[in-house]
């Protein structure tokens, strides 16, 4: 994703990690009251889909948009995830 001169180091802090292992989106998702955009992609390898997929069917205004991607490429230029999120934003602001 990054170009081979880049100085940017794929590395993760052991308190990020743990912070993350202590946080439950899922056991509060019933609690979410607002409009949720939740995407799934089907080569991500970062996540547990089963996880995804609970967290979407538990929060009451969950959108769960599953997409031919992995962790990483909806960051990529051409991707539709960006105006697949601002459409989603558009239909739903007003009920937040």
């Amino acid at each position: 994703m990054v170009g081979a001169d880049s100085r940017w180091r794929n590395e993760l802090s052991a308190g990020v990690l743990g912070e993350a292992l202590l946080r439950s989106p899922v056991r509060h998702a019933a609690a979410i009251s607002c409009p949720l955009w939740i995407g799934l992609g089907d080569r991500d390898r970062s996540v547990d889909p089963r996880v995804i997929t609970t967290l979407a069917r538990r929060a009451p205004h969950a959108e769960l948009h599953q997409l031919p991607h992995d962790h990483f490429s909806p960051f990529q230029p051409h991707s539709t995830v960006p105006a697949q999120q601002v459409d989603f934003l558009r239909r739903t602001a007003l009920r937040a």
